[in-house]
Parts: C-alpha cells; sequence; structure tokens
C-alpha cells in the first residue's frame, strides 16, 4: 500500500469523521474506498471480464498447407497459418495476430 497526502475542507474532514465513528472504522477505510468506487466508475480501459466479454468483434484465420507423399509409408507436410482478431467496444478492447508455420513427418504403419 501507498502512503499519500490529501487536504479536505474543514467541513468534509469533520463530516468524514462522523460517517468513520459510526460505522466504527478509521476515516482512511473510507478514503480508500471512495477512491476504489471513483476508479472503478471512470477508468476507461477495462480489462476482459471473461473469454467472450466482447459481444461483437471479428476473427480471420488463414491456413495454406500441402502434404507430399514421400513413399509408401511416408508422406510430409507443412503448412503456415495467420490468425487475427479482436473486439473494440465499452467492454473491451484486444487484437492478436499470431503468425506459425507447422511441419511434420507421417509414417503409415
Amino acid at each position: 500500500m501507498d502512503k499519500t497526502t490529501l487536504y479536505l475542507d474543514s467541513e468534509d474532514y469533520r463530516r468524514l469523521k462522523r460517517v468513520a465513528y459510526r460505522r466504527r472504522v478509521a476515516p482512511a477505510i473510507l478514503v480508500r474506498e471512495a477512491i476504489a468506487d471513483y476508479v472503478a466508475r471512470h477508468d476507461t480501459v477495462r480489462a476482459a471480464r471473461s473469454v467472450g466479454a466482447a459481444r461483437c468483434g471479428r476473427a480471420e484465420d488463414i491456413f495454406a498447407g500441402f502434404v507430399i507423399d514421400a513413399g509408401r509409408q511416408w508422406s510430409i507436410k507443412a503448412g503456415y497459418r495467420f490468425l487475427k482478431g479482436g473486439a473494440n467496444n465499452d467492454a473491451v478492447y484486444a487484437f492478436a495476430a499470431v503468425h506459425y508455420v507447422a511441419a511434420g513427418v507421417v509414417f503409415r504403419f
């Protein structure tokens, strides 16, 4: 926890202490709660709540590959895949692009 100093009007500070006394907590706890509530309401960049938090978005998934028979029991395969997608709305802002190449050998027995 970080420490900071706040300057309050005398009347606001008296009211804060009165509420804290009635709730039987320290005034600092009320200040932390108030700041947490304010930030939660006004912070415009929010983390995704879960997978699929965005109601609308887009995705593109492109794959190109080939298989070469290298004999009666063997074949070689390779491919390239490009995956891009994301969403931009009030709930989430997230985009990603992934490129990868895959290769493999197949043995049939």
